[in-house]
């Protein structure tokens, strides 16, 4: 697994990516695998979107990046907003886009300085050179 390090509210907060596989359970035509990694990530769309959504079951779908986009947008709406109020949902948009310029490669900008309700957390932070090698390998 990788786990990716970062501050979104001045402290640190942890995502883990995880690679699952089980062969019984492959795609058969146009028959998706339901077996308990299907379970797993339906369980985790939930979790993340406060609500299940059909096109989950396709998140490679043009409709579910979609949906998953306009949701997002209107969480970090919300979430930037004067207002106070809790979040259903634990996935949002982060503040930035992707520019190219000629031939120069793709680089990030940030759409606000800082991240909101934190004491100076920029929206892009700064390389990080030491990392364990175990976190990266």
């Amino acid at each position: 697994y990788q786990r990716r390090v970062h501050g979104m509210a001045g402290n640190r907060d942890t995502e883990i990516a995880v690679g699952c596989h089980q062969p019984e359970f492959l795609v058969n035509g146009d028959q998706l695998p339901c077996g308990a990694i299907h379970d797993f990530r339906m369980q985790l769309w939930q979790e993340h979107m406060d609500r299940m959504d059909p096109c989950f079951k396709r998140p490679e779908s043009l409709e579910c990046v979609r949906n998953v986009n306009e949701s997002a947008e209107r969480a970090w709406a919300v979430y930037k907003a004067e207002n106070v109020v809790s979040l259903p949902q634990h996935l949002m948009k982060y503040p930035y886009r992707l520019q190219a310029e000629g031939t120069n490669p793709v680089r990030l900008v940030p759409e606000e300085t800082f991240l909101p309700d934190t004491s100076g957390a920029f929206v892009i932070g700064q390389p990080q050179n030491n990392l364990p090698n175990i976190l990266t390998t």
